[in-house]
C-alpha cells in the first residue's frame, strides 16, 4: 500500500512537525511494509496569504487567520490531490481538516488533536465573529463527513466528532497521538539548576505561571 501522509505545519517527516506524530507514524508503517508519501501542505506564499486575507475582510472575516476558511482549505486540498495522484497514493492520511482533498477523486482519513467545535467552546477560542465561527464549523463538518475514517488523539475529541460533527461512529477511532505510554522521570529534581522551569503553550495562568515568575 502506498500511503500519503499530510501535514499544513511543515514536512510531515521533519520531526519538528506536529511534535513528531506524523514522522513516529510514517516510521512506524515503513516497518509495515507501507510505502509513504510525505506531502508539505504549507505551501501558501506571501501573495496567496495576502489576496486570502483581503477576501476574509470583504466577508467580514479575520484577515489574519486564512488557513480556516475555504480559499486556502481549497488550495491545499487540491495541491494535496495533484500530489497524491502523481504519486499513485492509495489512500491520503490529513494530519487535520485544513487540506483534505475535498470534492475529489482522492480517498482521505483525518488523524486530528482537536475539533473546532471543542476549540470555540474553549478558554482559548479565536476571537471570532459568530459569523466566522459558524463558517470555519461548516467547513470542518464538509471536511469530516467526506472522510473514509476519522482518527482522534483522544476519547472526547472522538466522542465530539460524532456528537457534533454527526460522523457514524464505526467511521471514528480514538488511536493516541503515537507516542505510547511516557515513562515518568524517576530521579532526583533539581529546581535550583535545571535550565527548564515550565512549558505552558497556552493557559500561562493557570498551569501556574505566574507562580513561577514570583518565585524568579
Amino acid at each position: 500500500m502506498r500511503l500519503a501522509i499530510t501535514s499544513v505545519a511543515g514536512h510531515p517527516l521533519d520531526v519538528g512537525t506536529w511534535s513528531a506524530a506524523p514522522a513516529n507514524l510514517s516510521a512506524a508503517l515503513k516497518r509495515r511494509t507501507v510505502d509513504i508519501v510525505a506531502v508539505d501542505s504549507s505551501l501558501l506564499t506571501r501573495i496567496d496569504k495576502a489576496v486570502m486575507a483581503a477576501g476574509n475582510s470583504m466577508r467580514g472575516y479575520p484577515w489574519n487567520a486564512v488557513s480556516w476558511f475555504a480559499p486556502a482549505r481549497q488550495r491545499r486540498g487540491a495541491y494535496v490531490a495533484e500530489r497524491a495522484r502523481r504519486a499513485g497514493a492509495d489512500h491520503v492520511l490529513c494530519t487535520g481538516s485544513l487540506d483534505v482533498p475535498l470534492g475529489t477523486d482522492v480517498p482521505y482519513s483525518i488523524w486530528m488533536d482537536n475539533t473546532w467545535n471543542l476549540l470555540r467552546n474553549s478558554r482559548v477560542a479565536p476571537r471570532f465573529s459568530t459569523t466566522a465561527m459558524d463558517e470555519v464549523d461548516r467547513l470542518e463538518r464538509s471536511a469530516l463527513a467526506g472522510a473514509a475514517t476519522v482518527l482522534t488523539f483522544s476519547a472526547h475529541v472522538r466522542d465530539d466528532v460524532v456528537a457534533h460533527y454527526e460522523v457514524p461512529s464505526e467511521r471514528v477511532f480514538a488511536v493516541g497521538c503515537g507516542s505510547g505510554e511516557l515513562a515518568p522521570f524517576e530521579g532526583e529534581k533539581d529546581y535550583a539548576n535545571g535550565h527548564l522551569l515550565l512549558v505552558a503553550k497556552h493557559l500561562f495562568a493557570e498551569k501556574g505561571g505566574e507562580i513561577v515568575l514570583a518565585a524568579l
